[in-house]
C-alpha cells in the first residue's frame, strides 16, 4: 500500500522557501570550508610563483586517495539513484512536485558529479584537494540538511530513508573525505 502525497496546490509555498533556506544554509558551509582548506594547506597567489623550490612542492592526492574519493563518489550517486527511484515507486510521482526533494535530490547527484568532475579534469594540486574536501563535507551534510527541512518522504512514510540517507550517505560522503585527505 503505498502512501501518496497532497496534490501539488495544497502544499504550502513555504516549501520553495524551505528548499532556498537548505540551498543557503549548504553554501554557507561549503565556502568557509573550501576558504579554511585553502589557508591550511597553504595556498596563496605568491606560492605559485616559486616553482622549482622545495618550499613551493604543492600536496598531492595519493593513488590510493584518487581511488577512494571515486568510489565513495560513485556509491554515493548510485544510492541517491537508488534512493530516488525507490521513494518514487513508493510514493508516487507526486513526490516530485515538492521542491525540497527535488532541491535535495538534485544536490546530491551534483554535488557527487562535480566531486568527480574535480578528479578527473583537474591535475592533483592544493586547490583541487581543498575543492575536494569541501564537496566531501557537503556530500556527508546534504541528507542532514535535508533531515532538518522535513523533506517528503518523512521517517513516517518511508522508514527506509533513515538507513539510506542518515548512515549510509554520509559514510559514502566520508571515504570521500578520508579519500580527500590522502595526501603526499
Amino acid at each position: 500500500m503505498s502512501t501518496r502525497l497532497p496534490p501539488p496546490n495544497t502544499m504550502p509555498q513555504t516549501d520553495l522557501l524551505a528548499s532556498l533556506a537548505g540551498v543557503c544554509l549548504l553554501v554557507f558551509i561549503r565556502i568557509p570550508c573550501s576558504l579554511w582548506y585553502q589557508r591550511y594547506l597553504g595556498i596563496d597567489a605568491p606560492s605559485f610563483a616559486k616553482v622549482g623550490t622545495e618550499t613551493a612542492r604543492e600536496p598531492q592526492l595519493t593513488r590510493m586517495g584518487k581511488i577512494m574519493c571515486i568510489l565513495g563518489a560513485v556509491g554515493y550517486l548510485l544510492n541517491t539513484i537508488y534512493v530516488t527511484e525507490i521513494i518514487a515507486n513508493h510514493l508516487g510521482t507526486s513526490v516530485f512536485q515538492d521542491t525540497r526533494f527535488i532541491f535535495g535530490r538534485a544536490g546530491m547527484l551534483l554535488t557527487a558529479f562535480v566531486h568527480l568532475l574535480r578528479l578527473a579534469s583537474a591535475p592533483s594540486s592544493a586547490l583541487v584537494i581543498g575543492e575536494l574536501q569541501a564537496d566531501a563535507l557537503l556530500l556527508i551534510s546534504i541528507p542532514y540538511v535535508m533531515g532538518l527541512l522535513n523533506t517528503p518522504p518523512t521517517a513516517q512514510d518511508f522508514p527506509q530513508r533513515l538507513l539510506w540517507d542518515s548512515l549510509i550517505a554520509p559514510a559514502l560522503g566520508f571515504v570521500c573525505f578520508v579519500g580527500a585527505r590522502q595526501i603526499v
